[in-house]
């Protein structure tokens, strides 16, 4: 649906953009330290412990220092915190964004309620630390080269402009690093020339104020001015700690009377420009066309050249079905706005994001499947592809649903792929096949977790895929997991040296830095008295040892040796209901020699040994 944007001042605005595109660590030196402030992780539920860890900049040696909590929320903030986990990503989005709102416009006291600042008195004075803070297993934000002891001032705003509109004179600064710098406040300051700066206006100017278009955009109009002469306008930043920057400057010569406006009669798209042609416009002035994307918070000034009364520019291209065109006229100190702003339709044909698979499994006689969401701001939905060879059924999901569940009885052929489409029937590029029979779960699989002599034993099956892996602890008082240990994606087990009752869970990474979701989260479990059975059976057949043996009482591992070598190496862990195992790494004329070995125990079970023909 194409959107229409009510006078041109909206045009022009060159705002922050979403609020909630990143996860951000704020930190500023205190007479005490170091203190510290950051956003909530996006696309989750708040946490309600953070663990931060400090390493000496550069060094890479990180220690945990402290873990704050949350305290009890009150009815507003409650209130937004609920729709951050809530299933609709939109819901989730505004809430984010009025949680920074309330962040940014009195930091001290929102950020000590959600549990979410910190004060390091631990520091050296005048020493650079870098920082991290973890929910569980998530890094929420970094900070790094933080001099404690030290106030580091906001950097002054950066593209300060000033210009006459009417009888006002407007201010115009870039904003793309507010939320970055973490600056809260701008303060403004004019002076006639010879004469002391004034603050113009009594308060300073919050950045994500809600509710003032004027100050999210970084435009500032000052019509209080009475006498024609030269001033200099000063804009400092103010940040999340009340620190006041140095402020930019900029000169500018009011004038009593402006330019005049010129005025659109006619704008046309095609053939990947825009054509416009204008009336009542004198042709001693100068003009300069701006567009704005109805997707985005930013105005875009593009190349283009102009005959006369008519105008062209090059369409840009964009994800956006429509686009709205204005003039503006005068020159860099005195400029005059032209026209209501035309809006053109925009022909979209560029392929949104590939969806990634994050789960696969089945349940019984049940198939499920699970995705990420993709970025694309005019989302449609999903095609999902299933196929078992001859046959391809196609399934239509609408945005934004990221699951899919069909009965599956003994369909362990069929195979699925993904699409993304957006809402101008563009498609991307598919996942590629993936079945339940060639990748059961895209998430690990903890089997067990057992106290042994030297500690907890974690074992789980390996993931073809993984590139490292996360053992995440639960502590008794902490509802949200630390992590204790990151691993090789070969590792099938981890010994925790701690004996106390723990729960863990497991969380794979790939080689591009993708998280999976967590494995089920399991504690130990008191380990009744082992006897490892006797294997009943050895037998070599399609190329495989078979084994066969009694059911255990508890879950055994299966060793084997050569005769050609001492080493012992362990082939599975084995679930106590497990009766038999074929080993298929083996080799022709070879002698192996098996043995079903209790978990903790060195020297229980008896061996068996089998000759392979050549």
């Amino acid at each position: 649906m194409v959107r229409v944007w009510i006078g041109v001042t909206v045009l022009l605005i060159c705002a922050l953009g979403s609020v909630a595109r990143a996860d951000h660590l704020w930190a500023n030196g205190t007479p005490r330290g170091v203190v510290l402030v950051w956003s909530p992780p996006s696309g989750s539920p708040l946490p309600h412990h953070y663990t931060i860890y400090r390493a000496v900049a550069g060094t890479g040696r990180w220690v945990e220092i402290a873990t704050v909590e949350r305290p009890k929320l009150d009815s507003t903030l409650e209130a937004v915190v609920a729709d951050l986990g809530h299933p609709d990503l939109q819901r989730q989005q505004r809430a984010r964004s009025l949680l920074l709102r309330m962040l940014f416009k009195s930091a001290p006291s929102v950020a000590m309620q959600l549990g979410i600042s910190f004060e390091d008195t631990t520091t050296t004075p005048l020493a650079e630390y870098d920082y991290q803070i973890w929910a569980g297993s998530l890094l929420v934000a970094e900070q790094t080269g933080v001099v404690s002891h030290q106030h580091t001032p906001p950097p002054p705003p950066r593209g300060l402009a000033a210009r006459q509109r009417s009888h006002c004179i407007e201010l115009w600064w870039n904003l793309d690093s507010t939320i970055t710098w973490g600056i809260a406040a701008f303060t403004v300051y004019r002076a006639q020339y010879g004469k002391s700066p004034l603050r113009i206006i009594p308060q300073p100017i919050a950045a994500l104020s809600l509710g003032q278009d004027t100050t999210i955009t970084g435009l500032v109009r000052d019509c209080s001015i009475r006498a024609a002469a030269g001033y200099t306008y000063y804009v400092a930043a103010i940040d999340l700690f009340g620190n006041e920057g140095i402020p930019s400057h900029v000169d500018v010569q009011w004038r009593p009377t402006a330019h005049r406006a010129p005025t659109i009669a006619e704008a046309t798209s095609g053939n990947n420009q825009i054509t416009c042609r204008l009336v009542g416009f004198p042709p001693t002035d100068s003009i300069r066309p701006i567009v704005r994307l109805n997707t985005q918070q930013r105005c875009i000034l593009p190349e283009f050249d102009t005959n006369g009364t008519i105008i062209r520019l090059a369409l840009p291209e964009s994800t956006a079905d429509a686009v709205a065109l204005a003039l503006v006229s005068g020159d860099s100190t005195s400029i005059s706005w032209a026209s209501v702003p035309q809006v053109l339709p925009v022909v979209d044909s560029i392929p949104p994001n590939r969806p990634v698979f994050s789960e696969l499994e089945r349940n019984g006689n049940n198939v499920r499947l699970r995705w990420l969401p993709t970025p694309d701001a005019d989302l449609a939905g999903y095609l999902l592809e299933r196929t078992n060879g001859p046959d391809t059924i196609t399934y239509f999901v609408h945005a934004p649903m990221l699951t899919f569940s069909e009965r599956a009885f003994d369909r362990q052929g069929i195979r699925y792929r993904l699409r993304t489409v957006d809402a101008h029937g563009n498609m991307s590029v598919p996942t590629p096949w993936a079945s339940v029979a060639e990748l059961r779960t895209l998430r690990p699989e903890l089997l067990a977790v057992t106290r042994i002599d030297r500690g907890t034993l974690l074992a789980w099956n390996p993931l073809p895929w993984a590139a490292r892996m996360l053992i995440n602890r639960y502590e008794d008082t902490l509802s949200t997991p630390i992590t204790i240990a990151m691993l090789d994606g070969r590792a099938i087990s981890y010994v925790d040296p701690t004996t106390e009752p723990r729960w863990y869970e497991l969380v794979a990474i790939d080689s591009i830095g993708n998280y999976s979701l967590p494995s089920r989260r399991l504690g130990y479990q008191p380990m009744h008295r082992c006897i490892a059975p006797a294997i009943d059976s050895v037998v070599f057949r399609d190329g495989a040892v078979m084994l066969f043996w009694s059911q255990a009482n508890s879950d055994l591992l299966l060793e084997r040796s050569t005769a050609q070598s001492d080493d012992v190496v362990v082939l599975a862990y084995l679930d106590r209901t497990m009766t038999s195992f074929r080993d298929e790494l083996i080799k022709q004329g070879m002698q192996y020699t098996y043995r079903l070995r209790c978990i903790g125990k060195e020297h229980t079970g008896t061996s068996v040994t089998i000759s392979i023909p050549p």
